[in-house]
């Protein structure tokens, strides 16, 4: 049993590690850009009985959050912490981008919100960037 917990542990590790998703991961969403630009935000996951999961994220780029099978909706944003930098965004399903924004703007911010319906991206696709007001 333990053996079995390590080898599940290192093979999610080994996935996140090397940007590789496995096919019934449901959403990805990735943070890049700059190297080491800190940024925080949140998302939220919809799944098909219309239950909503709301996460806090904070990290630094790249950084890569796997939402579960069964997602038929997310939507999010995220903020740089910091003035430099370029922050991108992604939302992925099935290999697939769907969305996808950036900002290289002091303390910007993306959102983004996708849909699936019947298993598919439909056209409910929002993506947009904003500036914290001076």
């Amino acid at each position: 049993m333990g053996v079995l917990l390590a080898a599940l542990v290192l093979a999610g590790y080994y996935v996140l590690r090397h940007n590789e998703t496995p096919a019934n991961a449901g959403f990805v969403i990735r943070v890049e850009g700059d190297r080491g630009v800190h940024f925080r935000g949140n998302y939220v996951s919809v799944n098909a009985r219309g239950n909503s999961v709301l996460r806090r994220v904070s990290g630094v780029t790249p950084a890569q959050y796997l939402v579960g099978a069964g997602t038929v909706m997310v939507s999010l944003t995220i903020q740089k912490t910091q003035a430099q930098g370029l922050l991108q965004v992604s939302v992925q399903h099935g290999g697939r981008t769907l969305a996808s924004e950036r900002t290289d703007a002091a303390f910007g911010g993306v959102t983004a919100a996708v849909r699936l319906t019947s298993g598919k991206p439909n056209h409910m696709r929002s993506t947009d960037r904003f500036s914290p007001a001076p």
